[in-house]
């Protein structure tokens, strides 16, 4: 029997009550003596380093793993047969559990299958059969749990998706944080009995697509899948190492789940991302500015990775002062939207002297300053929707006396930070702007410094800049809101027109067409005759046609005024 060759043979490498108490119908260790009749299909690279003591106790210190590569590297088994140990049928109760290590970021609304029975598009079967699946699922920049069966379509549901039933869980863990226990427990019939675990801890979760049922899934004898579906499709293909896949035919309680589970050492914080400075550097004398945008959600910061998301544009400014994001266009160089939420960094080298300052951000979304490597000053997350129909509140105080008053709709925070010794330093400003729903503008986006003993804040600027600071009041900011829309209208004309200019040589090729057809078919004579008083070739071919007509209807009569004495007159009448 599988199950039995599988424990007697692997019963080394995973924690020791696993088999001999809860009894797994299949239980996959990858290690070198495996001796389950998995096939590899695809980048599938054994002998990797598994969950290892110390951190892990539970494993053996040579366990090994395997590391999929994607797009559709997988293991695949066989169903045996009718009524197999895979086959899960109404009221049957299932756990799976199995430890992932991924390092790339996932995508949002990503479904990756860590192991599924069905779905394989195979051709001999149903493309919607799935029996039932472990899954993870991007959730923003979270790998969550997730569960995915399907229930057999119903004729004229108002949904096509209304067989479908997934479940994930309201949080994950976030890639490049090491192994994770993921697991799940279900009891077909009863959507109420859904569980699952990150790692030691139990998760809630929410029914989405198709939404809970007590239906049957869908039963037959497709294969098993490890690490891909749908006949290996990229989009549905796990990235990363595996290890530990065990199939129980019951539902495991919490205390059963816990004992599976043991980790040593320091708390770690797998839900959040760490915190990392953006690599920028700025053009000397200036602000130098890069925007991207869909970057994720708005109202977090995610890792972002210049080389999948490049930026949209680049380029130089006085100063931190943000009004307006340059205007958006297509490859055509056509007017086009920015797709929110938005990314704005800016740059410069600030000569600061020692001591304790204050800085001003203004800003309408989530928004952090960078000063060297440390995080400084922050925004958060500003409530309310995006609409007008917000309350009116009394006007805000000067951050100063005589200084400009934040816009409505913005943000504002004042901190205060010291400089060991006076020198020169790196600030990176980073704001998000807009998101999915509101608008991707800026407000007045805005970063300024108060040194020790001024009396009043300044725009950030390079050390090197030429231009003199300027102070953060109404006659300043207005000066610089007209220069700088100036800059930005230049700036679009230059993008604009980089735009249009990569398709030159398609147009090129359009207008060498057109002229070789007009070569090869030579105009018509234009007509010219005293009767005709035209100032244009197209009036002369219409007088023409009309003298034409004149003349035919004189001589040659063709029973049209008969016709119409006739036939139409009398309609007329």
């Amino acid at each position: 029997m599988l199950v039995a060759c599988l424990r007697l043979t692997l019963c080394s490498n995973t924690p020791a009550v696993a088999d001999d108490v809860i009894k797994p119908v299949a239980h996959w260790r990858f290690s070198t003596e495996e001796t389950a009749k998995l096939t590899p299909h695809g980048g599938v690279h054994r002998d990797q380093p598994g969950p290892r003591p110390p951190e892990f106790p539970d494993f053996d210190s040579g366990n090994t793993a395997v590391k999929l590569d994607g797009k559709g590297a997988r293991f695949v088994l066989a169903d045996p047969g009718p009524t197999s140990d895979f086959d899960f049928a109404h009221d049957d109760a299932i756990t799976i559990q199995a430890w992932v290590n991924m390092d790339q970021s996932i995508d949002q609304d990503a479904n990756l299958y860590v192991i599924g029975k069905g779905r394989t598009q195979s051709g001999k079967f149903a493309g919607d059969n799935q029996n039932w699946a472990l899954r993870l699922r991007g959730v923003d920049g979270q790998a969550r749990v997730s569960f995915l069966f399907a229930s057999e379509p119903v004729a004229d549901q108002p949904k096509k998706d209304s067989h479908w039933h997934r479940w994930t869980s309201n949080v994950g863990f976030v890639p490049g944080t090491g192994w994770h226990r993921i697991a799940i427990s279900y009891r077909f019939g009863d959507p109420k009995s859904i569980a699952a675990w990150l790692n030691e801890k139990k998760a809630d979760g929410k029914w989405d697509m198709g939404g809970s049922t007590d239906k049957a899934p869908v039963v037959d004898d497709d294969a098993i899948w490890i690490g891909s579906s749908m006949g290996g499709s990229a989009g549905n293909s796990f990235v990363g190492l595996v290890d530990d896949i065990a199939i129980y035919r019951e539902r495991l309680s919490d205390d059963q789940m816990q004992s599976l589970y043991h980790r040593e050492g320091p708390q770690r914080n797998v839900t959040e991302f760490p915190e990392v400075r953006p690599l920028l550097t700025n053009s000397p004398g200036a602000v130098s500015v890069r925007i991207f945008e869909n970057i994720g959600p708005h109202d977090r910061w995610m890792p972002l990775d210049p080389a999948k998301n490049p930026p949209i544009v680049g380029y130089d400014a006085d100063e931190m002062l943000f009004p307006r994001l340059p205007k958006r266009y297509d490859d055509f160089g056509v007017r086009a939207s920015w797709k929110g939420p938005a990314l704005l960094q800016a740059t410069a080298q600030v000569e600061l002297p020692a001591g304790e300052h204050q800085m001003l951000v203004r800003s309408r979304g989530v928004s952090r300053v960078w000063l060297g490597d440390e995080v400084v000053a922050r925004i958060g997350i500003r409530k309310g929707g995006g609409d007008a129909h917000q309350p009116v509140l009394p006007l805000p105080d000067a951050p100063l006396p005589g200084h400009r008053l934040v816009g409505f709709g913005d943000q504002e925070t004042v901190v205060s930070f010291t400089v060991p010794s006076a020198g020169v330093y790196p600030i990176i400003f980073e704001s998000i702007v807009g998101s999915s729903k509101i608008r991707v503008e800026p407000g007045e986006t805005l970063l300024a410094i108060c040194t020790s003993g001024d009396d009043s804040f300044k725009l950030v600027r390079d050390h090197a800049a030429a231009s003199p600071s300027i102070p953060v009041t109404d006659e300043a900011i207005g000066y610089a809101r007209g220069r700088i829309e100036s800059q930005l209208d230049s700036l679009d004309t230059q993008i604009r027109r980089r735009a249009a200019t990569a398709h030159d040589d398609y147009w090129a090729g359009r207008h060498e067409a057109a002229r070789g057809w007009v070569a090869a078919n030579p105009p018509p004579t234009i007509p010219s005759s005293p009767a005709i008083e035209s100032r244009n070739p197209i009036d002369a071919f219409l007088a023409a046609k009309m003298e034409t007509a004149k003349a035919d209807a004189a001589t040659h009569s063709h029973g049209d005024a008969a016709q119409f004495q006739k036939d139409v007159l009398p309609i007329l009448r």
